[in-house]
């Protein structure tokens, strides 16, 4: 994703493109703590039978548990959305 044309396209469509140093792991340290948890927790314990049975269970550990259940210690204990609702409280109240 650092080619010319691909970061072009983002730039076209209004994206900007967040890239470390060479060799820096921060950029995707989230993603890959996202990835482990996954894993860990949804994929390794249990055996799909077709493709979309891992599809539905995959979304359903993402969308149900992880964002709306599962506590965060780097969000002081919350979980995603409860989070995303305190940093956009204007967003959700009800009028």
């Amino acid at each position: 994703y650092a080619s010319q044309y691909f970061r072009g396209l983002l730039a076209e469509c209004g994206f900007r493109q967040s890239m470390g140093a060479t060799g820096s792991c921060f950029d995707n340290a989230h993603a890959e703590a996202l990835n482990h948890a996954l894993k860990v927790e949804c994929i390794y314990p249990q055996t799909f039978q077709t493709r979309d049975e891992a599809r539905q269970s995959i979304f359903s550990w993402i969308e149900i548990y992880y964002n709306k259940k599962r506590y965060h210690s780097s969000i002081k204990y919350c979980t995603p959305e409860e989070k995303h609702v305190e940093s956009n409280p204007k967003q959700f109240s009800v009028a």
